[in-house]
C-alpha cells in the first residue's frame, strides 16, 4: 500500500501543518487586532474625555460674571475668578490648558501660563467654532510638538460673539494609560515641517525627554513608552517610511521580535501630522510557535508510523461528516453571533443562584449584547460573572422571583414591569435554554408608557374643560334669571324702606330681607366668577398696592390667633385685572387657610416677578414661557392629601360641614385666574400646610394715577329715559326708582315696543337703559337701531351677566356703561348720571 501510505502520510502531515498554520493565523489575528484596535481605543478615550471637557466648558460659559468679564476684556477678573477652578480641573480631570480669548481671537488669559498673555490664536478648532457658532473640539498640535485635546466654546450675546473659552488636555497620560494594561509599546513621531526646532527642543527638555532633532530623517520623536524604544526607532528609520495607510510587518532586533504598525496620525482638521507607531512584542509567540511546530510534526511521525492503517480507515469514513458538522456549527454560531450583536432588543443570559433552602436568591450575568448595554447602562466587561445584587443592589425581589419561577418550572414568561434600578418600563420575555439558566429578551417600552400617560392626562383635561363649560352655561343661565328676581326683591325693598318708619318692626324685617338679597347676589357673583361669566372692568394696577389696601380686612377675617405676614416683592410689574377680583381671590384663599389652621398659626402673602422658561417647571408644564407676577398665599395648616388636591378646584367640592361652606371658594379663584389668562397651582402635604401660587401675565401698560374718591349725594336729573326690560316686575320697579330720581321715563317690556315708543315720541330721548338679554332683540342691537334715528342717544346696559354681547370674555371696554344686576338704587342713580354726563359715549363693543 505504498500509494495509500504516502497519501495518508501526506494527509497527516498536511493536517498537522494546517493546524499549526491555523494556530499561527489565529495568533496573528489576535496580535493584529490588538494593534488595530489601539487607534480606536484612543479615539474612544479622547471622545469620552471631550464630553467631560464639554460639560465643564458649558458650566464656565453659563457664568454671567465670565461673560461680563469677556465683554469687558477684564484679564485680571478672568484670572482671579477662574484660578481655583482651573486648579481643581487640573487635579480632578487632568486638564492642562484654560484660555479666554477676545472675539478677534486675541488671547486675554492663559490660566496655565498666566504671565504669557496676548497673541492671536490660529487653530482649526477656533475657526470651526467661529464658523458654526457652536462648540468645536479635536486634537491639535502645539508649537512644542505636543498633541493636545482642545474644546472651544464661542459665547454670544444678542447674536454677537463676545469671546471664546478653551479647555485643553495633553494626551501623553492618555497614551500611557492606553498601553500600560496591554502588551504594547507606543511612539508618536511628528512631521518636522510642522514644527519649530527650537520650540520642540525646548518642549522636550521641559518634559524631561531626549531632544535629538536628527534622530529621524522626516519625523521628530515627541513621545515613546519604552526607554529602548528610541534606539529601535532609530534602526527602523530606513524601514519605517511614511505611509498613507496603516501597515503591519515584523521586525527582529537583537533581543526581541516585534510586530510593528505605522498608523497615520491626524489632527482636528483631518490633516496627517505624523505617525503613531505601535509595537507588539511577539517574541514569546514566535518561540511557542516553533516549539509547537516541532512537537506537532514529531507527534505526526509517531502516530503515522503506529496507526497508519487505523487512521486511514477512520479518516476516510469520518472526514466528510466532521467537516459538514463543523461547517453547520460554524454557520450556526455565526448566525447566532450576528443576531446577538445586532438585534434591537436587549438580550442577556443568566445563571440562577439558589439559597440553602433551594429558593431563588440571586442570579449571575453570563452574557449580554450591545442592545442590553445601551438599555440598562451596564457594560459587559464590568458585569459578566458578577451577581445582580452585587451590580444592582436595589433590584426588586419581583425580578428574582419571576426569573426563578421560569428557570425552575421551565415555563416561559412574558410581562411588563418598571425597573427602579434602570429607571425604565421594560417588556420582558424570559425562557430557560438549559437547566439552571435563563435568558431574557428586554424591550424598552418607556416611550409608549409615557405617551399613554400623556394621553390619559389630556383626556382628563378635556373632560374637566367640558365639565366646567357645562356648569358655566348652567351658572350663566341661572344667574340671569336669578339676578332679575333678586333685583325685583332688592328694588321693592328699597322703595318700601323709604316709606316705613325706621322705628317699626317692619322696617327691621325689610332690612333683613334686603340683607338676604345682597347675600344671594354675592353667591350669584361667585357662580359667575367660577364660570368665567362675571362681567369685569379690568385695569392696570400694582398688585402690592391692591393687597396692602386689603390687609386690615384680611386680618379681621383671620382673627387674633392667626398671624398675617405680608412680603411684597420689589419693583413689581403691573398686571391687568379687575381689583374686585383680587379681593375675591384673597378673601377666598384667606378663609380657606383660616379653616385649615387649628388654634394658632400663620398665613403668608408674597408677591414676586418671575420669568418662566422651559427649565422653570419642565417641558410638561401647562404654563407657557413668559413674564408673570406671582402671588403666593401659604399657611401652616393641616395640609391635604394628594387625592384631595386633584379635586379642590371642582365646583361644590368641600370637606367642610354642610352649613360651613358652599364648595365654590376655590372654584371661584380658579375661574377668576383663568378669566384673566393666568395660571394657578397648589402644593400641600398632610401636616405641612398649603401653598397656592397664582401667575398673572405681566402687563406692559403704565398704571393710571388713582383718583381721589369723592363723597357725593345721590344724583338726580330731569332728562328723558327710555327703559327696556322684559321682566315686567323689574320694569315697573326700575321705572318707579327713576321717576323718584326726577327723570321722565318711557317703559317698554320688549324691544319692539321700545322702537315704537321712540318713533312716536316727538322730543329728544337722552338715555336708553336696557337689559342685555331679551327675547326679540338683545340690548346692543336695540341701541344700534335706535341710534340711527337718535344720533345723540346715550346708553346704559344692565344684566345679570354679559354673555359676551357687550364684552369680550367677560371684560368690558372702558367706555361701555354697564350696571350689574342686582343693584341698589344708589348704584342706579350714579350709573344713569355717569352715562348722561359722558361726552364721548360708545355703547357698542369695539370688536362688534
Amino acid at each position: 500500500m505504498p500509494p495509500l501510505a504516502l497519501a495518508l502520510a501526506a494527509l497527516v502531515l498536511g493536517t498537522g501543518a494546517s493546524l499549526v498554520w491555523q494556530y499561527k493565523l489565529h495568533l496573528d489575528y489576535i496580535i493584529n487586532r490588538e494593534i488595530t484596535e489601539t487607534p480606536h481605543l484612543l479615539r474612544a478615550i479622547l471622545e469620552k474625555q471631550a464630553l467631560v471637557m464639554e460639560t465643564e466648558l458649558r458650566a464656565i460659559a453659563r457664568s454671567k460674571t465670565t461673560r461680563q468679564a469677556l465683554k469687558d476684556r477684564d484679564r485680571d477678573r478672568l484670572l482671579t475668578d477662574h484660578r481655583e477652578l482651573f486648579e481643581l480641573l487640573r487635579q480632578e480631570s487632568g486638564l492642562t490648558h484654560l484660555y479666554f480669548h477676545a472675539p478677534d481671537r486675541e488671547n486675554l488669559v492663559r490660566l496655565h501660563l498666566p504671565e504669557n498673555r496676548g497673541g492671536r490664536v490660529e487653530r482649526h478648532t477656533y475657526r470651526e467654532a467661529e464658523r458654526t457658532g457652536r462648540l468645536a473640539s479635536g486634537i491639535e498640535l502645539g508649537a512644542m510638538g505636543i498633541f493636545t485635546l482642545r474644546v472651544v466654546q464661542p459665547l454670544f450675546e444678542d447674536e454677537k460673539l463676545i469671546g471664546l473659552v478653551e479647555l485643553g488636555r495633553e494626551i501623553d497620560d492618555i497614551l500611557q494609560r492606553l498601553h500600560t494594561p496591554r502588551r504594547l509599546e507606543l511612539a508618536l513621531a511628528i512631521r518636522k515641517d510642522l514644527l519649530d526646532r527650537q520650540s520642540w527642543e525646548q518642549g522636550m527638555r521641559m518634559l524631561g525627554r531626549e531632544a535629538d532633532w536628527d534622530f529621524l530623517p522626516q519625523r521628530a520623536l515627541v513621545y515613546s513608552s519604552l526607554a529602548p524604544f528610541p534606539r529601535l526607532l532609530g534602526s527602523l528609520a530606513t524601514d519605517v517610511a511614511p505611509r498613507p495607510t496603516p501597515a503591519h510587518f515584523d521586525y527582529k532586533s537583537d533581543a526581541a521580535t516585534w510586530r510593528v504598525a505605522q498608523l497615520p496620525s491626524t489632527d482636528a482638521s483631518g490633516a496627517v501630522v505624523g505617525d503613531l507607531i505601535v509595537m507588539y512584542d511577539i517574541t514569546e509567540q514566535h518561540i511557542t510557535f516553533r516549539r509547537l511546530l516541532a512537537v506537532t510534526f514529531a507527534g505526526m511521525v509517531i502516530v503515522l508510523s503506529s496507526l497508519l492503517g487505523f487512521f486511514y480507515l477512520v479518516l476516510t469514513r469520518t472526514d466528510r461528516s466532521i467537516k459538514a458538522r463543523e461547517q453547520k456549527l460554524t454557520a450556526s454560531e455565526e448566525r447566532y453571533r450576528l443576531l446577538f450583536q445586532n438585534m434591537n432588543s436587549g438580550f442577556a443570559l443568566h445563571e440562577l443562584i439558589l439559597d440553602e433552602d433551594g429558593k431563588p436568591c440571586d442570579y449571575r450575568f453570563l452574557d449580554i449584547n450591545p442592545a442590553f448595554e445601551k438599555l440598562t447602562g451596564l457594560k459587559a466587561e464590568k458585569v459578566l460573572g458578577r451577581r445582580v445584587l452585587e451590580v444592582l443592589p436595589e433590584t426588586e425581589p419581583y425580578w428574582i422571583e419571576t426569573y426563578g419561577r421560569v428557570t425552575l418550572t421551565g415555563e416561559p414568561a412574558h410581562f411588563q414591569n418598571y425597573s427602579k434600578e434602570v429607571g425604565k418600563f421594560c417588556e420582558v420575555a424570559a425562557y430557560t435554554p438549559e437547566p439552571g439558566r435563563f435568558a431574557v429578551i428586554v424591550t424598552d417600552v418607556t416611550p409608549q408608557k409615557e405617551a399613554e400617560k400623556e394621553r390619559h392626562r389630556l383626556e382628563e383635561q378635556l373632560r374637566q374643560a367640558q365639565k366646567l363649560e357645562a356648569i358655566g352655561r348652567l351658572a350663566g343661565g341661572v344667574a340671569h334669571d336669578f339676578n332679575n328676581k333678586l333685583q325685583t326683591i332688592l328694588g321693592y325693598t328699597d322703595l318700601a324702606l323709604d316709606v316705613v318708619n325706621p322705628d317699626e318692626q317692619l322696617h327691621k324685617d325689610l332690612k333683613e330681607v334686603r340683607t338676604a338679597a345682597v347675600q344671594s347676589a354675592d353667591l350669584t357673583r361667585q357662580l359667575l366668577a367660577f364660570a368665567r361669566r362675571q362681567t369685569i372692568v379690568p385695569q392696570v394696577l400694582d398688585l402690592n398696592e391692591t393687597i396692602t389696601s386689603m390687609l386690615k380686612m384680611l386680618k379681621r377675617l383671620l382673627g387674633e390667633d392667626i398671624e398675617l405676614l405680608w412680603q411684597p416683592g420689589a419693583n413689581l410689574w403691573p398686571v391687568k385685572i379687575d381689583p374686585a377680583q383680587i379681593d375675591q381671590i384673597l378673601a377666598n384663599l384667606t378663609l380657606n387657610s383660616r379653616d385649615a389652621i387649628i388654634d394658632a398659626g400663620q398665613l403668608t402673602i408674597e408677591t414676586a416677578n418671575v420669568d418662566i422658561d422651559e427649565d422653570y417647571f419642565g417641558a410638561n408644564s401647562e404654563i407657557p414661557p413668559g413674564q408673570y407676577v406671582m402671588l403666593t398665599i401659604s399657611d401652616n395648616g393641616v395640609g391635604m392629601e394628594r387625592e384631595m388636591l386633584e379635586k379642590i378646584f371642582d365646583p361644590f367640592f368641600t370637606t367642610k360641614p354642610l352649613d360651613k361652606g358652599t364648595g365654590l371658594g376655590l372654584a371661584t379663584v380658579y375661574g377668576i385666574v383663568k378669566q384673566n389668562e393666568g395660571f394657578i397651582n397648589v402644593y400641600s402635604e398632610p401636616g405641612q400646610g398649603t401653598i397656592f401660587r397664582i401667575y398673572l401675565p405681566r402687563n406692559l401698560e403704565k398704571i393710571a394715577p388713582e383718583e381721589e374718591p369723592q363723597r357725593r349725594q345721590i344724583p338726580t336729573g330731569t332728562e328723558t329715559v327710555l327703559l327696556v326690560e322684559d321682566e315686567v316686575a323689574l320694569l315697573n320697579m326700575a321705572k318707579m326708582l327713576l321717576e323718584k330720581l326726577g327723570y321722565r321715563v318711557f317703559a317698554a317690556a320688549t324691544a319692539g315696543e321700545a322702537l315704537r315708543l321712540a318713533e312716536e315720541h316727538q322730543g329728544e330721548i337722552e338715555l336708553l337703559v336696557t337689559d342685555v338679554i331679551m327675547p326679540e332683540m338683545n340690548g346692543r342691537d336695540l341701541y344700534l337701531q335706535l341710534s340711527r334715528s337718535h344720533p345723540t342717544l346715550k346708553c346704559l346696559y344692565m344684566s345679570g351677566y354679559s354673555a359676551n354681547i357687550i364684552s369680550h370674555h367677560g371684560a368690558l371696554d372702558q367706555d361701555i356703561h354697564f350696571l350689574q344686576k342686582p343693584f341698589p338704587r344708589e348704584d342706579l342713580a350714579v350709573k344713569v348720571r355717569e352715562a348722561l354726563d359722558d361726552q364721548h359715549p360708545a355703547c357698542t363693543s369695539k370688536k362688534s
